[in-house]
């Protein structure tokens, strides 16, 4: 199962609240999950690590085994209780939860062309993409960071599992320059 990217960042708030600091996110995914936070997830904020965490257990299609440790270690969480009780219905669309990875890849060339486009934007423009988009929080870098790196790591997240993927970037791209 893979999540959209907004339930992605539901269920990062949701494990947020549930395990508000690293060290008891860190005990939760030893003890219900038999790993280790740190071979995955930065030394970073408990948010970006949180979202890393989702990513990586959605890269190897696991989503549904970090849920059900998550809420085995804390079940009356008012935020992931919730949560996972609105993924175990049928109150949402399957094709949000689903999200099934685009046959098209960008070849090397278009991926090198939409980074160069992207990155000669002025930043108003490229955060108006940003906020379109619709990434979780913490994935891409503050507007005072250099345009490149908040570049990549969108492009990153949208080619993630969690993410929307580069299509979407593209149109939103061209209806943010039409030109």
């Amino acid at each position: 199962m893979r999540l959209s990217g907004q339930l992605t960042g539901e269920f990062q708030a949701a494990l947020m609240d549930a395990f508000p600091t690293r060290d008891r996110l860190e005990q939760m995914v030893k003890l219900q999950l038999s790993r280790n936070l740190s071979d995955f997830a930065s030394n970073a904020g408990l948010e970006t690590v949180t979202f890393q965490l989702i990513q990586e257990f959605a890269r190897q299609d696991k989503i549904l085994e970090l849920v059900e440790g998550a809420l085995q270690a804390n079940p009356n969480n008012q935020k992931l209780k919730p949560f996972v009780d609105k993924l175990k219905t049928d109150e949402i669309n399957s094709q949000d939860v689903l999200i099934k990875s685009s046959d098209k890849k960008l070849s090397p060339i278009e991926r090198l062309t939409l980074m160069k486009t992207l990155n000669s934007l002025p930043s108003q423009q490229l955060d108006e993409l940003i906020v379109s988009v619709e990434p979780p929080g913490g994935v891409i870098p503050p507007s005072n960071a250099p345009q490149g790196d908040r570049t990549a790591a969108l492009i990153r997240w949208a080619e993630s599992p969690g993410g929307k993927g580069l299509e979407l970037v593209q149109e939103i791209l061209q209806l943010i320059t039409p030109n």
